[in-house]
């Protein structure tokens, strides 16, 4: 009796202090595991890598023109300038130095483009396995970003020695990580993991907003270095900015556990793999027919990863029109060249293009489509899938300066909610390669649209006065299609009759969180 009540008073008291001695620890983690903070961390991550890249880009594209100046009066007028570090910048604003900058440039976004057309997969694989996840592949690919910007810095500081060309070979470090179209897919797919699909275009937007934040603020404080003093300044500060993302990223909890929880609290997602596992592998009884087996048995199961990532036509527009929006997009390679050869300005002034840019996007983000899309929820009881129909469909580009840029601007939602419309589409199981999908495409229209608004942008060059924006003239078209295209997308149930009277497979969008598929991504190469 003395036993026992002398017994369980000390133990109760253990168990008690035991519990005190790790409530900070279990309180800050279950603080960082809030999906709020996790998009909230997400969105200064996104932050840090454009704010520092937007900051860079005016200063950067200024080096270069210098470079590539000075190599051309080295060249054709030696005579002309007693010292070719003496040349102002009026005298670069010559088709032939202008057209080398928008062309190394288009091909340095390229090829910076690249790695994550070839490397999606793999390393979307890599994220979906517990053993590393999202948070590694995010990291290596930010690291990979930032040793390619610093290879860029080391190129333009030692241009005597190294031709302006050189900067090409930066884009190897985007093998590590695969760059910033894997960066971007995972920092989707990690926002997707712990966000409900009724406000997951929400979150879109914010990180959106973020991107637009530092293009707002970046152009404005760059402008201001370079007008006070030289564009290194400005330069080596975007590259310390992105490096700020990594303490970040090194806080930032790993999100791909939080599918299998979801997997268990909803119904919906508790089958298995089944548009993977449903196809059989073959019986092989005879050895001399193995490989023809073989390579039956992987057509079946690339056919089926494939209807299973775009089970129709509706998505398979959606994917074009992203594929269109991100070849459009890098209208911003030129758009500084453009402003300051147009009107005979310093790259210094012409850089406050993007702050007007950015400041009509803020709105649009902060403002006008959370407030509508909230109405079209809340008061008119749309589904989020018909809310994210309606706001793409007013929304093409028709770029035509200042107020011509803010029209233009407005279509700046598109992306954001194609990438949210597209994912109702596709089963939740299969989020995460249908993000892996989206990667290449938008990376596929970066690789072809930068080289090409160059190409657009030097032959408007030398045909000269209106034809200076030919790639806007190129553009207008892309998104006149864009515009068409738009409304012929139909919503899920409408998909589903269409697919059934074809006699296609039946597929049912129920509007429940939509997270990435604890299998790994294409997962027929392994067999």
């Amino acid at each position: 009796m003395t036993t026992d009540s002398d017994t369980t008073p000390y133990e109760e008291t253990d168990a008690l202090l035991g519990a005190e001695s790790h409530q900070p620890t279990l309180s800050l983690k279950r603080f960082r595991e809030k999906p709020i903070v996790i998009v909230f961390l997400c969105v200064l991550v996104v932050f840090c890598v454009d704010f520092g890249s937007y900051l860079a880009l005016a200063p950067q594209t200024r080096i270069y023109e210098d470079i590539a100046c000075r190599n051309y009066y080295e060249k054709h007028d030696p005579d002309g300038y007693r010292l070719l570090d003496d040349i102002p910048e009026a005298a670069c604003k010559i088709s032939p130095v202008q057209g080398e900058v928008a062309f190394v440039q288009g091909l340095q976004i390229s090829f910076e483009a690249l790695p994550s057309i070839l490397l999606s997969v793999p390393y979307g694989r890599l994220a979906d396995n517990v053993r590393y996840g999202r948070k590694f592949a995010l990291t290596l690919a930010v690291v990979g970003i930032l040793l390619g910007q610093i290879w860029v810095v080391l190129v333009c500081w030692f241009s005597q020695v190294m031709p302006l060309r050189t900067v090409w070979l930066g884009s190897v470090a985007f093998y590590l990580g695969g760059g910033a179209g894997l960066a971007t897919a995972m920092v989707t797919t990690m926002i997707t993991d712990v966000v409900e699909a009724r406000v997951r275009s929400t979150a879109f937007f914010q990180v959106a907003l973020s991107i637009v934040l530092a293009q707002f603020v970046a152009p404005l404080l760059s402008s201001s270095m370079m007008l006070k003093g030289s564009p290194w300044d400005p330069l080596f500060l975007g590259t310390i900015c992105a490096t700020l993302a990594l303490p970040l990223l090194s806080i930032l909890p790993e999100t791909v556990r939080f599918r299998e929880l979801k997997k268990i609290q909803s119904s919906t997602l508790q089958d298995e793999d089944i548009g993977d596992d449903s196809v059989e592998a073959p019986s092989i009884t005879n050895p001399d027919c193995t490989s023809k087996l073989n390579l039956s048995h992987r057509l079946r199961l690339l056919r089926t990863a494939t209807d299973s990532i775009i089970p129709n036509r509706t998505t398979a527009l959606i994917l074009c029109i992203l594929f269109i929006t991100s070849l459009c997009s890098q209208h911003m390679s030129v758009l500084l060249l453009y402003v300051s050869s147009r009107y005979s300005l310093p790259l210094s002034k012409a850089n406050f293009a993007l702050t007007i840019f950015a400041g009509v996007n803020i709105f649009l983000l902060l403002i006008f489509l959370p407030t509508v899309s909230r109405y079209l929820i809340v008061n008119r009881h749309y589904s989020s899938t018909t809310r994210d129909l309606i706001l793409s469909s007013p929304f093409p580009d028709h770029p035509h300066h200042d107020s011509r840029l803010v029209i233009y601007t407005l279509g700046s939602g598109l992306g954001a909610l194609s990438l949210s419309l597209v994912a109702t589409y596709v089963e939740p199981k299969h989020m995460a390669r249908l993000y892996s999908v989206v990667s290449v495409v938008s990376k596929l229209g970066v690789f072809i649209g930068s080289p090409l608004l160059a190409a657009l942008f030097s032959l408007g060059l030398k045909l000269g006065n209106v034809w200076v924006g030919l790639p806007y003239f190129g553009m207008a078209f892309l998104y006149g299609i864009t515009f068409v295209a738009v409304w012929y997308i139909r919503l899920p149930g409408r998909v589903e009759h269409s697919d059934n009277e074809n006699g296609q497979s039946d597929y049912e969008e129920p509007d429940v969180e939509t997270t990435p598929s604890s299998s790994s991504i294409l997962r027929y190469t392994d067999n």
